[in-house]
C-alpha cells in the first residue's frame, strides 16, 4: 500500500489553532482529508490517462474515495483490481492476431491467435480460446480431458473432451495503473500541495 505522510502538516496546524477544542479540531482535518482526497482522485484519473490508453470514465468508476470521520482520522482511495478487457485498449484485427495500445507512449503489443466480434446482444470484445487465470489469460489450442468432467455411461464416469471455450480477453488492472510510478509521484504531489493550505481553511472557519 502506497501512503502519503501528512502528519507534519497537522502538527503545524494544531500549533497555529491551538485555541481550538479537540472535537473542532478533528472535525476540521478530517473535513482537509476528505476535499484533498477528492482532489487527489481527480489527479490519480489525469495521471493514470497520460500514462495509459484508457478512457476517463473506466477509471473514474474503477478509482473509490474511503473517506474518513473525526474518529478514524484515516482516508484513502481505493482502486479495484479487476482487469479491465482489452477492447477498451484501441483494438485492430490483423492476420495474426488482433493488437492492443495499451501505454500511450508504448508500442502496440499483439495478443495472437485473437479476434475481435460483436456478441448476438451487441456486446463488442476481444476474444480468444482460452480462459483468465488469475491475472493471465490462459490459451488453449488443444482439447483437454479432464478426469471429474464426462458423462455416465453404463453406471460408470467416462471424462470427455473439454471444449475449447471463447472468453472475453482482459489485461491490466486499475490498480496497476494507479500503482505506477510516476502515477503515485503525482498524487503524492498533489496531496503534498493542496492539503496544508485546506486544513489551515478549514480550521480557520471552526475559529469563527
Amino acid at each position: 500500500m502506497f501512503e502519503i505522510n501528512i502528519r507534519s502538516d497537522i502538527e503545524k496546524a494544531k500549533r497555529q489553532f491551538s485555541e481550538l477544542s479537540g472535537q473542532k479540531m478533528h472535525l476540521g482535518i478530517a473535513r482537509a482529508i476528505n476535499h484533498t482526497l477528492g482532489k487527489a482522485k481527480t489527479e490519480a484519473s489525469r495521471q493514470i490517462r497520460q500514462e495509459y490508453n484508457m478512457k476517463a470514465g473506466s477509471v473514474k468508476e474503477a478509482l473509490d474515495v474511503i473517506k474518513t470521520d473525526r474518529i478514524k482520522m484515516t482516508g484513502y482511495i481505493r482502486a479495484n483490481a479487476k482487469l479491465i478487457a482489452a477492447r477498451h485498449f484501441a483494438p485492430k484485427q490483423t492476420k495474426k492476431g488482433v493488437s492492443i495500445k495499451i501505454l500511450k507512449s508504448g508500442p502496440r503489443k499483439l495478443i495472437k491467435s485473437a479476434f475481435m466480434a460483436t456478441m448476438p446482444n451487441g456486446g463488442f470484445g476481444v476474444f480468444a480460446r482460452g480462459r483468465a487465470a488469475g491475472n493471465e489469460f490462459k490459451f488453449r489450442h488443444h482439447r483437454e480431458v479432464r478426469a471429474h468432467k464426462g458423462h455416465k455411461y453404463n453406471g460408470y464416469w467416462r471424462p470427455k473432451a473439454d471444449d475449447l471455450d471463447v472468453n472475453n480477453i482482459k489485461t491490466v488492472s486499475a490498480y496497476g495503473a494507479f500503482m505506477n510510478e510516476r502515477v503515485m509521484r503525482g498524487v503524492a504531489e498533489r496531496v503534498q500541495q493542496d492539503f496544508p493550505q485546506r486544513v489551515m481553511h478549514e480550521l480557520g472557519r471552526l475559529t469563527k
